[in-house]
């Protein structure tokens, strides 16, 4: 919420175990050509926000500011996208990112000179990222050093051992 998708990755639950398999920028996830309107079932709560592109493509797909209604039109719209069907959707905000990166112990690129913590990251999400690459023609190197980011991330969760659910509850809870 609160801006538009920039990125995606694909996250596999099985056995109680978590998968990372894929990322990118969001335009791969974009069909070729516009969306089929007309398989999709507008939410009753995605219905005021139809004009402001909620169902054309997938930057749009967050416009509603009400979550449930969201990843309903996320997993319509996955059935478009190269991704096929979606069985879940999570949405990662800035908060979130850094709860995830301070849970980490921090996040380290040294290829891109940059070390996130968990004090460190709102900021570099929502404001700093955008200083560093300020040109237009610096937006693909800016979104390649989220994609390692969010790739580095997602490695790392797949290999530590995560706190017990009340843990988890009390950390993410209030975000």
């Amino acid at each position: 919420r609160w801006g538009f998708p920039g990125s995606f990755a694909v996250l596999r639950f099985e056995d109680g175990t978590m998968t990372f398999e894929a990322s990118g920028p969001l335009r791969e996830l974009d069909p070729l050509g516009p969306l089929d309107e007309v398989a999709i079932d507008l939410p009753p709560r995605v219905a005021p926000y139809a004009s402001y592109g909620a169902a054309v493509d997938w930057r749009s797909v967050t416009v509603p500011p009400h979550f449930p209604a969201v990843a309903d039109m996320a997993q319509q719209v996955g059935r478009q996208a190269p991704i096929g069907e979606v069985d879940g959707v999570v949405m990662v905000g800035p908060r979130a990112a850094a709860a995830v990166v301070g849970m980490l112990g921090g996040v380290e690129l040294p290829a891109w000179d940059l070390q996130l913590t968990e004090d460190n990251t709102v900021r570099y999400i929502t404001v700093d990222q955008y200083y560093e690459f300020p040109d237009a023609e610096e937006q693909g190197e800016r979104k390649d050093l989220l994609g390692d980011l969010a790739e580095e991330v997602a490695d790392r969760l797949t290999e530590v051992d995560l706190p017990g659910f009340a843990a988890l509850r009390d950390r993410f809870g209030p975000l």
